[in-house]
């Protein structure tokens, strides 16, 4: 077990707050201080769900205003108004300002006037989104009582439903966002990302310091795969090492569960797919309740189904990778080159896809699509392509029409990887300044795939041996690198690689031509 870990969650649960007392807020809004005073005196033992009620005080509708549009945070569940106060209509214009203008739908309005001629119960009802009328003459403690009780468990179920509402819309958004996902890291991520904002899907919630993780089933072995917080450092760790002991327990308890685990300050969900699952740990600051929870369970099934489709997709692309290889190595051998070039140019070109800021499924895609660089060499005459000697303008014509003739190939295909195979191979020999072939692009107008290619394929290719040539010293091409930067090459690349020259060299030598 990570001693940083141990210590990390010791040192939480020692701190742990206990959830805080729920409170349902009650908006008087009367300028007689009287009013204030009886309804106080009326709900001062008041309790609903084990919640106590609070009475806030208006004393006119210009401070009502001020009050409902302050912060959400001070939600109200109940507004009893006055209808005569600064002016004879300034209560129903307050109702028209919470339903028309802040469109608060949900908290429960009741009128109460000493006027009613004012307003007649009839008319008020008919124009006005209110949910009661009283006059204050008839009004006694227990009809008070009575009609605060009801609103209240009025407003609990709205609130209930307006909840639900927006967690599914959470997690449809979460759903087409973990279907999106191109590998599993960013699976892992997503689904860690969305579970958070499924929990925190009220927009007034304040959240700080939290720690969650996903972990992946691998074989036998569940490995970090995301983490936010103290988790950070174990990413890519095997779980069962390194995670604290109630941690484990807890995702083991999830792992045999049907449905999500909780505490006080935490959650444990599984994400099944088949033979394999996804577990996710998340600390809260809360208890959560049913609603939440239902809605979590629902989220779990969905991001399960995310988990297979991410699963699939990844053993489609390794399927692809493989006959990819396979190909380009068929290729390579009729060159006399080893296999290894073509992994070398997949990694540099990833790597440098990644320096560009490309997300992670693209570099996931140039990586399996940039050993395709050269398979229009298939077309290409031994005599030809292993000449050991420079080729005669003849024999260089043909040897450049392998370019063409790899996108033909690959353009007959179907499918992400050969269609990014098809334009790394029609423009790997592009150059930045025009001069290249075979369709003499420049600039932008060559496709970043294949600008990638060109400077990664090159690179790789001067500091290997061919059978034209020995392998070039480092320093020779770097030279030839940053002396082709404009011209052969996008000079935003030459910088990338050079500015981290090390990286390259590292996947060079983790890859090296073996001689047979």
């Amino acid at each position: 077990m990570s001693g940083m870990l141990q210590d990390s969650f010791i040192e939480n649960a020692a701190i742990e707050a206990k959830a805080s007392q729920k409170v349902w807020h009650i908006l008087v809004v009367d300028d007689d201080k009287e009013v204030h005073a009886v309804t106080r005196l009326a709900l001062r033992d008041m309790r609903f769900e084990n919640g106590r009620v609070e009475i806030v005080s208006a004393h006119s509708a210009q401070e009502a205003r001020a009050l409902l549009t302050k912060e959400r945070r001070n939600r109200f569940a109940i507004v009893i108004v006055d209808v005569v106060m600064e002016t004879t209509t300034a209560g129903l214009d307050l109702v028209k300002f919470i339903r028309d203008d802040i469109k608060n739908a949900i908290v429960r309005i009741y009128l109460r006037t000493g006027q009613p001629g004012h307003a007649p119960e009839r008319v008020v009802i008919d124009d006005y989104d209110i949910n009661g009328y009283h006059a204050k003459a008839e009004l006694t403690a227990q009809a008070l009582y009575t009609s605060v009780l009801a609103a209240l468990r009025s407003y609990r179920d709205l609130v209930a439903i307006e909840r639900g509402r927006r967690g599914l819309e959470c997690i449809l958004r979460s759903s087409q966002s973990l279907l999106g996902a191109a590998n599993m890291g960013q699976f892992a991520s997503s689904a860690l990302e969305q579970l958070t904002a499924l929990i925190h899907v009220e927009s007034d919630a304040v959240y700080v310091g939290q720690n969650g993780l996903t972990i992946i089933q691998s074989s036998d072995d569940y490995r970090i795969l995301a983490g936010i917080g103290e988790y950070r450092e174990a990413l890519g760790r095997a779980a069962w090492e390194v995670l604290p002991a109630p941690i484990v327990d807890r995702l083991r308890r999830a792992e045999s569960s049907r449905e999500a685990i909780t505490g006080e300050n935490w959650i444990a969900v599984k994400a099944p797919s088949g033979d394999a699952n996804a577990l996710l740990h998340l600390d809260i600051d809360r208890q959560l309740d049913d609603v939440e929870l239902n809605l979590i369970n629902v989220f779990a099934r969905q991001t399960g189904l995310a988990f297979a489709n991410v699963r699939l997709t990844e053993e489609i692309l390794e399927t692809q990778r493989q006959i990819v290889y396979v190909l380009s190595e068929a290729i390579e051998a009729r060159s006399r080159e080893t296999g290894n070039h073509i992994r070398r140019v997949a990694k540099t070109a990833a790597l440098l896809a990644e320096l560009c800021g490309m997300d992670a499924g693209t570099q996931t895609l140039l990586e399996a699509a940039a050993p395709l660089h050269d398979i229009g060499k298939i077309v290409i005459p031994d005599a030809i392509l292993n000449k050991p000697g420079k080729l005669d303008p003849g024999e260089w014509t043909i040897m450049q029409s392998h370019s063409a003739a790899g996108a033909e190939i690959l353009g007959k295909s179907r499918g992400p990887v050969f269609e990014a195979g098809a334009i790394v191979a029609a423009q790997h020999h592009e150059k930045w300044d025009g001069s290249g072939y075979p369709a003499g692009l420049s600039g932008e107008s060559i496709h970043i795939y294949g600008r990638i290619a060109a400077i990664v394929d090159v690179f790789d290719a001067l500091a290997s041996d061919r059978c034209y040539k020995k392998a070039w010293p480092l320093e020779r091409v770097v030279a030839l690198v940053r002396e082709q930067r404009g011209v052969h090459f996008d000079p935003l690349l030459v910088d990338l690689l050079l500015g981290n020259l090390e990286r390259f060299v590292a996947i060079r030598d983790a890859y090296p031509d073996v001689v047979v």
